[in-house]
């Protein structure tokens, strides 16, 4: 996979821990990915491929999971991004339909400079997978046929590739697919629109148990890293996958600050001061709001 152009972010996954008794968060850890489980993925990639390009050869409707290559604005984003935070390696993505292109930029990257920020961005820079009738291959994993085939227990368009397998295939109804075709475009839409809003609430839950775990730490003070900055103010991670916000009324001589047309960084002159993505600061958290999974910080000056 590597040879045809997969990207491997490495992207670290949180994990909430819980007191066994009461439930609430006593721990966020990173997520630890074990040589087997890569395995045991690779496998199961393997097995789509397989599975996606034999349907696709039988010249039979059948469901897909697409992935287009990022589009232009998407690249000339990450291009003032990486020159934001490494201007003096002029290093510059073109926007290609070749994921061996994106691999490529990637792995220069990745020898400079690799944390959770430059990840993020990278994965901004994607497009969303998604399901489709038709096929146009998927860029992520470099895969010119790709089909979710291995978990029907827990996905509905595994579960229609393999009615369609055992119609098509074992019974040697090739006309069942046929009939099935605008009810498979229907299917892939639904089931892209019910992964959004799954993945959404995920995200929201997930926000939640992270500005409970974080009400502990109310004015402590934490190592933190700008990855965004907005007119309101920035967002710190945390370190463990948890942002927080500082907001801009927080800062002193507050109504100077200006933000750059590139939003990467929040300046004022008249103080000297100036705030950028990728920027090392110490906060300290000041609120949360647990039901809006908020977490409020403000910068120490040192």
């Amino acid at each position: 996979k590597y040879q045809e152009g997969y990207i491997d972010f490495e992207i670290e996954e949180p994990v909430i821990e819980l007191d066994k008794t009461t439930g609430n968060v006593i721990a966020i850890k990173k997520r630890e990915r074990l040589s087997s489980e890569i395995l045991i993925e690779n496998f199961m990639v393997f097995a789509n491929e397989v599975v996606s390009k034999t349907i696709a050869d039988l010249k039979v409707p059948s469901i897909y999971r697409i992935h287009e290559c990022p589009d232009v604005e998407k690249v000339q984003n990450l291009n003032l991004f990486i020159s934001s935070i490494l201007p003096q390696e002029h290093y510059q993505l073109k926007q290609s339909n070749n994921p061996r292109d994106f691999q490529k930029f990637v792995n220069q990257i990745k020898e400079k400079r690799f944390d959770n920020l430059v990840k993020m961005f990278l994965l901004k820079t994607m497009q969303k997978a998604k399901y489709s009738s038709h096929n146009i291959g998927h860029f992520g994993l470099a895969s010119q046929y790709y089909s979710h085939f291995t978990s029907p227990i827990r996905r509905y368009p595994d579960l229609l590739l393999h009615r369609i397998i055992w119609e098509v295939i074992f019974k040697g109804n090739k006309h069942y697919s046929e009939k099935k075709s605008h009810e498979i475009d229907q299917i892939a839409l639904s089931s892209s629109n019910a992964e959004v809003i799954a993945v959404d609430l995920e995200r929201k839950v997930m926000d939640m148990k992270k500005a409970e775990y974080y009400k502990n730490f109310v004015d402590k003070e934490i190592s933190a890293t700008i990855v965004s900055i907005q007119k309101f103010g920035f967002f710190v991670d945390l370190g463990d996958t948890s942002n927080a916000l500082v907001h801009i009324s927080t800062l002193e001589d507050a109504e100077n600050y200006k933000i750059s047309d590139d939003y990467y960084s929040l300046s004022n002159e008249s103080k000297n001061k100036t705030f950028k993505i990728g920027q090392k600061v110490t906060i300290k958290i000041d609120s949360v709001a647990k039901l809006e999974g908020k977490i409020n910080a403000f910068v120490i000056e040192k």
